[in-house]
């Protein structure tokens, strides 16, 4: 049947059907769930990513790490895109999801070998996750979002995950914090503006000395040295357009009769640019935000007036602190006015390091906190703003959805006790499919206690006891999930990791037959052009 259909595909296509794409595809999936399984937990191990000029980066950010290797094996990159869709969904999950996958198709492949088809499996698997989402529902418990504990112990929890526990254990408290400024309550529904939590850093210090910062920072400074450095009660304008003359895209002479054009050029060029100043000092402000370059002529008068002036402000640093201000964005200076004005108590120009300034926006109208991330090095620095930015989008999660299910791998044990009870109920071949579902699942915080130097089978059957003894009863106590032995989750997160771990598994499943087509030719370029070669052949 290959050889067939190899006649009927394009010559040399390579073409493998059967238990051979099986084989091959669920190869691909052990070898990308072995590169993940050593960095899940707050105990996993880091990747080093080295660059052919030398460059490198440290990191457990999986999302990193899966841009940089970059698989061509499209097994790979459906697991891939599986855990990203869910983190880009609910800002955590990406290994949970690769590595709850990677498992159902390996219980999967010892399925077939003793006699179940592939589509039988993939629909018991679609089952046992109607089943597991029943439980969910039924284990989760709603939070209270006044209870600020319960946000730190989670931050702290999604944070470990990816930078050591001192460093997540002071970076929590930061991060709850600044998200709750963004809240709002509409109508009895926690609406969250996370896009307002400005998070930048420096390299130059320890960890220990990230700070939250009581306003809005500008990594900015003042156009000129002789603008002040402290502004109280600031009235600020926001400005789009550059303030200055445009200069002309093509090459331009100025041509003048005689010498007196000269002064009269320069002051018809000033009184172009004095429409610049007057409406900024007829507004009354005193800080003076430009998107686009301010011309060197006006930045003496703006000093002289005791005005701060920034230029090249980015649309996002605009639209932060103007949320936070209160002021109005005008296309031009032309168009400004009092009513257009930001205002904060106070604006500082501060050195953060080495010469490095930043203007930091304090007593905003709208009270808006910042975090500020220190580092002994740039890429810790970025590693450790992409944890914090991942906590927040988690956070947000959380605080919309409000459901809480247990941790530590207990939802997990759950879930499989319901499924085996399923399993025990169903007189077919899908049994065997409900019971690899829930060994699955058994298995998934194993790679946790691997990781941190445990032993896996103990910690299963202690699992297992565990839950028989309890029965479920004292998971339902909102005290003891909370302050007990036990660890809040968001059931969402898990809701997703099981939604996208199963389709990607089925999907995979489903496969049965893989054409690789051969590469194309590289077609050679004729180096005469198409119009010499028609003049040579007199066509033109």
């Amino acid at each position: 049947m290959g050889k067939l259909l190899a006649e009927y595909t394009k010559d040399s296509a390579r073409v493998t059907r059967g238990s051979d794409t099986l084989r091959e595809n669920c190869t691909a999936a052990k070898l990308i769930t072995e590169l993940f399984s050593t960095s899940i937990g707050p105990d996993g191990m880091a990747k080093i990513l080295l660059e052919d000029n030398g460059e490198f980066e440290i990191t457990r950010d999986a999302e990193i790490i899966s841009k940089q290797v970059n698989p061509v094996h499209p097994v790979a990159k459906i697991l891939m895109e599986a855990g990203q869709a869910v983190r880009s969904e609910v800002g955590d999950g990406f290994i949970s999801t690769v590595l709850f996958a990677g498992l159902l198709i390996e219980k999967a492949w010892k399925l077939v070998h003793i006699g179940l088809h592939p589509s039988l499996i993939a629909t018991g698997y679609k089952q046992a996750l109607d089943h597991s989402l029943k439980t969910i529902e039924s284990s989760s418990m709603l939070l209270d979002s006044s209870d600020h504990e319960v946000l730190i112990k989670l931050a702290e929890r999604c944070l470990n995950t990816k930078i050591p526990f001192s460093w997540a254990r002071h970076l929590a408290p930061i991060t709850v914090e600044a998200l709750l400024s963004t809240t709002s309550n509409d109508s009895g529904r926690i609406r969250v503006r996370r896009e307002l939590v400005k998070i930048e850093g420096r390299s130059g210090g320890s960890v220990e000395d990230s700070l939250l910062v009581k306003g809005v920072l500008l990594h900015k400074k003042g156009v000129d040295r002789l603008m002040p450095k402290i502004i109280s009660d600031a009235r600020i304008a926001f400005v789009q357009s550059m303030m200055s003359i445009k200069r002309p895209d093509m090459f331009t002479k100025l041509m003048l009769s005689n010498p007196t054009q000269m002064s009269e050029f320069y002051k018809w060029r000033w009184s172009i640019l004095e429409e610049f100043l007057q409406p900024v000092f007829y507004s009354g402000a005193n800080v003076l935000l430009c998107g686009g370059d301010i011309a060197e002529e006006l930045r003496k008068p703006l000093a002289n007036r005791g005005i701060l002036a920034v230029r090249n402000v980015a649309p996002e640093d605009m639209k932060i602190l103007r949320e936070a201000t209160g002021g109005e964005l005008v296309l031009t200076p032309r168009e400004l006015h009092a009513g257009a004005l930001g205002y904060c108590s106070k604006v500082v120009q501060r050195v953060v390091a080495a010469h490095d300034e930043w203007l930091f926006f304090e007593g905003c109208r709208n009270s808006r906190l910042s975090i500020f991330i220190r580092g002994p090095g740039d890429f810790i620095v970025d590693e450790i703003k992409r944890a914090v930015a991942t906590a927040i989008k988690m956070l947000e999660t959380i605080l919309s959805d409000r459901r809480l299910v247990p941790g530590n791998g207990v939802i997990e044990y759950i879930i499989a006790r319901e499924v085996r009870k399923l399993a025990l109920n169903t007189p077919s071949k899908t049994q065997l499919v409900l019971l690899a579902f829930a060994e699955a699942l058994e298995d998934l915080p194993l790679f946790v206690v691997a990781n941190s130097g445990g032993d896996t089978l103990t910690a299963k059957s202690s699992m297992r006891s565990k839950m028989i003894e309890e029965n479920g009863s004292a998971l339902t106590k909102y005290s003891k999930l909370v302050y007990g032995s036990f660890v809040p989750e968001p059931s969402l997160v898990k809701i997703q990791i099981l939604k996208s771990a199963v389709e990607a598994a089925a999907t995979i499943l489903r496969i049965d037959h893989m054409i690789i087509q051969p590469p194309k030719p590289i077609e050679k370029k004729d180096p005469i052009p198409a119009p010499v070669k028609a003049v040579r052949k007199g066509k033109i």
